[in-house]
């Protein structure tokens, strides 16, 4: 089961009570020419001397040999073989083992619990949850891995690779709404809270999660959720704007009051027959507003 781009271990039994092993891992384009001369010497071997064991002394106990450094491809399968022989290795009269079929794991780390948000998201918090798992170490091993995170527009998310991932190209809203490199181990539930994520409500958007282990390869495993605001509002009024004082053909001056301790505010002037008809894209835009610039503040930071 401990299969890498890395290597893998190879567990085998021999029937003389002395003798000696080779092991090598080769395509499988050259699976058939594979003999004991071939694998004596290293013929197609692949990665390193460090993947191709030789002349390693044995008995008739079970026996493991690990094979490292090989430069395998995730993704794609190899062939191993162990030949073994007597004690006198000039012969060449012992046994080859039949192939070891070897598929490498095409990520190095995956979902145990897929990413799924555990409330609501508004359009300033995201919150979800995921537990991750290896694909290199077998079966219930707690391994080291990292962690990307961020929130993207529909539009982003088509675009969005395990490379952009690294860099959070795209990522909305501040530095809280979204996770840049931060460890995490396999196994074990991780909790985010993405906030200042800035969101429009009653939108649409994609929250994208990126893990691989610490080898950083760009290897790991990406997944999206779709992450759609509710309606509402951003803000609202406490006390409704009213009039101060009179209004002159200059000047006007209104008093509010607003709900959320940090905002924005647009303000403009229209003809009274069009008042009804006012909506906030027509408010911030200005449409119809009356006088210069001065009598229609816009984008105006307020608490």
């Amino acid at each position: 089961d401990l299969i890498s781009p890395h290597g893998c271990e190879l567990e085998f039994k021999a029937t003389a009570s002395s003798g000696k092993a080779w092991a090598m891992v080769v395509t499988g384009a050259h699976e058939q020419w594979v003999d004991p001369s071939a694998i004596k010497v290293g013929t197609y071997s692949l990665g390193s001397a460090l993947c191709h064991i030789q002349d390693a002394e044995i008995d008739d106990t079970t026996h493991v040999l690990t094979l490292e450094q090989c430069a395998l491809q995730r993704g794609l399968t190899y062939k191993a073989f162990v030949y073994v022989e007597g004690a006198n290795a000039s012969y060449s009269d012992g046994e080859l083992s039949p192939p070891v079929t070897l598929n490498v794991p095409g990520v190095s780390l995956e979902f145990q619990v897929t990413p799924h948000l555990v409330e609501t998201p508004s359009s300033q918090r995201v919150p979800l949850t995921f537990t991750a798992k290896a694909t290199d170490q077998g079966a219930g091993a707690s391994a080291p891995g990292v962690l990307w995170a961020m929130v993207v527009t529909e539009t982003v998310a088509p675009l969005v690779t395990p490379s952009s991932m690294k860099s959070l190209t795209g990522a909305l809203g501040g530095t809280s709404c979204s996770v840049d490199a931060q460890a995490i181990t396999t196994l074990v539930q991780v909790n985010l809270d993405l906030t200042d994520c800035l969101l429009r409500l009653d939108s649409t958007y994609h929250t994208v999660i990126y893990i691989e282990d610490d080898m950083n390869r760009t290897d790991g495993s990406i997944y999206f959720i779709e992450t759609k605001t509710p309606v509402g509002f951003s803000n609202g009024f406490t006390d409704f704007p009213a009039l101060v004082g009179n209004a002159t053909s200059e000047n006007v001056t209104v008093s509010f009051t607003a709900m959320e301790s940090s905002g924005l505010t647009w303000v403009i002037v229209v003809p009274l027959g069009i008042a009804s008809s006012a909506t906030p894209s027509s408010v911030m835009s200005g449409q119809h507003a009356m006088g210069y610039t001065a009598c229609k503040p816009a984008n105006v930071a307020i608490s």
